[in-house]
């Protein structure tokens, strides 16, 4: 789908339908980022979606490391709930990866447009050759404003160290957790002055996969400056707690995320498959091993889960499979080892992959 996606961003200004709601008493925006229309879109859109870039000056920090991002120019999709966006909750949304685009997420998860099999069957498409946004029935739209971030310089987002086309090395823009999170913090500064209405509304960071690591992390930061942010102001008031200033604080009341990669033992299946354990997927299918991958890191799994499929296979397959040979000899190297859940958490998917 990246194609199709592609196609309708890139063409953002093509012909559609422009919302019909009623703009009295909504909250102010920049015009200028407003989206009247979508390519071969055959509905009108639900609600007001904006897009556009904010910048992020670079800026040195020391939470929760030391270190220093780049200027960027954050690419972000914001699309009003159906009714009464003034009073909805704001849902940050950053997709996994590390890497992954917001946009793309939204266009085949939960966003208000989807692109799918049903996009290629529209007179639209049949005349342009564009494929049809459909609406999304049960886009978070329903409930919330949904803001989907190009964090770091993913998509249509870039530092000043690595421009759009540009042939430059792409690390040079130097991206880890804390210089993502920083510049997320710096982003939402420059998104709630460009929408100062809803400077006040709840904020929810949400995401997943990787966004596991990253949406505590950048939430932690948020806390983090809120509360340096309450401490000056309680200075500037000569030490009396002013709660500090409306414009300076995020409203940020929670956290969410599905399938989350979370903790910093990524890749840990690596150890136990690759490390002195000496158990080695390298000869198993790309299925297998992929399960493991996904199920391990993403915390899908337990001991528990994995300890009951290992005793409730049928005893002639202890000496007929190659794969559960394997992992019974795994499980008595690392059983007292302190690795035992990490171990066999990521094995169980082969049994729950080949054998369930």
């Amino acid at each position: 789908m990246s194609c199709p996606i592609a196609l309708l961003i890139l063409l953002i200004s093509g012909p559609g339908y422009a919302t019909a709601a009623s703009e009295s008493a909504l909250p102010r925006a920049p015009a200028e980022h407003r989206i009247n229309s979508l390519p071969s879109l055959e509905e009108p859109l639900p609600s007001r979606h904006f897009s556009g870039l904010v910048p992020v000056p670079s800026r040195s920090f020391d939470y929760p490391w030391s270190g220093t991002h780049e200027t960027l120019h954050t690419h972000y999709w914001l699309a009003e709930r159906e009714h009464d966006p003034a009073s909805a909750p704001i849902v940050l949304w950053l997709q996994g990866g590390p890497g992954g685009s917001s946009v793309a997420g939204s266009f085949t998860e939960m966003g208000p447009l989807a692109l799918d099999d049903r996009s290629f069957f529209t007179a639209s498409f049949n005349r342009t050759g564009i494929p049809s946004p459909i609406i999304n029935t049960h886009g978070w739209t329903k409930a919330s404003n949904f803001l989907a971030v190009e964090y770091a310089n993913i998509g249509f987002s870039f530092c000043d160290a690595h421009p759009p086309h540009s042939q430059r090395d792409i690390h040079k823009c130097g991206w880890d957790d804390a210089a993502v999170a920083n510049a997320l913090l710096g982003f939402l500064r420059g998104f709630f002055e460009l929408f100062p209405d809803y400077a006040k509304n709840e904020l929810w960071i949400a995401g997943e996969s990787y966004a596991g690591v990253l949406g505590p992390t950048a939430a932690s930061t948020i806390v983090h400056a809120n509360r340096e942010a309450e401490a000056a102001a309680a200075a500037a008031a000569g030490g009396s707690s002013t709660g500090g200033s409306a414009t300076s604080l995020i409203n940020l009341v929670g956290v969410l995320h599905g399938n989350g990669g979370v903790g910093h033992n990524w890749g840990g299946p690596y150890w136990c498959c690759n490390g002195p354990v000496g158990f080695s997927t390298g000869d198993m299918p790309d299925d297998v091993r992929h399960h493991i991958d996904f199920f391990w890191m993403n915390g899908l799994t337990s001991n528990t889960m994995c300890v009951s499929c290992l005793n409730g296979l049928p005893v002639a397959i202890f000496g007929l499979d190659r794969w559960h040979a394997s992992l019974i000899h795994l499980r008595q190297k690392v059983r007292g080892t302190g690795r035992d859940s990490e171990c066999l958490t990521s094995a169980c998917p082969v049994f729950l992959s080949r054998y369930l």
